[in-house]
């Protein structure tokens, strides 16, 4: 390959050895230019470029969701530290992961899909009153067996509560709402409270039962 031809082709000029010394500096200072503009404002295809790495670290660039196949989420994105995603999160070996005792559970804000864990500590509430829950409430849950429509025979059976029956129990705090304002889920995690409120009047049913029966031998 003669000198200048890699120039010529990538459309640079080049000088023959017959020009005038003024020609001379005009064609290098093109040059220049031409490696000074491409420096600043060129860009390579991808296939051009050789001796690339097999990954790359996360920076400040973007891509597109369609364009990611695998890879790690960044420690943090921006100086909040969060990061988003716009659909659907999926971690498939999650399930395989064992934390042992400190476990916490996490939840989902309906409102804008944050992740994040509920705070039962005094030190973040106020406004703290016993609740109005009684054994009535306990009764009027009913746990009824299901299939989510769509499912065939094959599908196991689930067990749990209906929204709506919750809603029409008046007990709308243990109801998750959708956009529309139409019962769509059920707080389970609160479910459980309405049996601790409801063993102290039973607790007193049975002692009040024991008390007339003891009353009953002695007479």
């Amino acid at each position: 390959m003669a000198t200048g031809d890699d120039a010529r082709k990538a459309g640079l000029p080049t000088l023959t050895g017959a020009e005038d010394r003024r020609d001379g500096w005009s064609a290098i200072n093109r040059v220049m230019d031409a490696i000074g503009k491409h420096m600043l404002t060129g860009t390579h295809s991808w296939s051009r470029i050789t001796n690339k790495p097999g990954s790359f670290k996360p920076s400040a660039h973007r891509h597109k969701a369609s364009d990611l196949r695998w890879g790690y989420a960044p420690e943090s994105i921006g100086t909040n530290r969060n990061f988003r995603a716009k659909d659907n999160i999926q971690a498939q070996k999650l399930h395989r992961h064992s934390i042992g005792s400190k476990r916490r559970a996490v939840y989902v804000d309906p409102t804008d899909g944050w992740l994040g864990v509920a705070s039962s500590t005094e030190r973040r509430k106020k406004d703290i009153t016993p609740a109005d829950l009684t054994l009535a409430s306990a009764l009027a849950v009913q746990v009824v067996s299901y299939r989510f429509k769509g499912d065939d025979e094959t599908v196991p059976t689930e067990y749990g509560v209906i929204a709506e029956q919750l809603q029409d129990a008046g007990l709308d705090d243990f109801v998750i709402y959708d956009n529309d304002g139409l019962p769509d889920g059920v707080h389970y995690e609160r479910l459980a409270l309405l049996a601790l409120s409801a063993l102290p009047e039973l607790l007193h049913r049975i002692e009040t039962l024991e008390a007339h029966h003891t009353n009953g031998d002695q007479s």
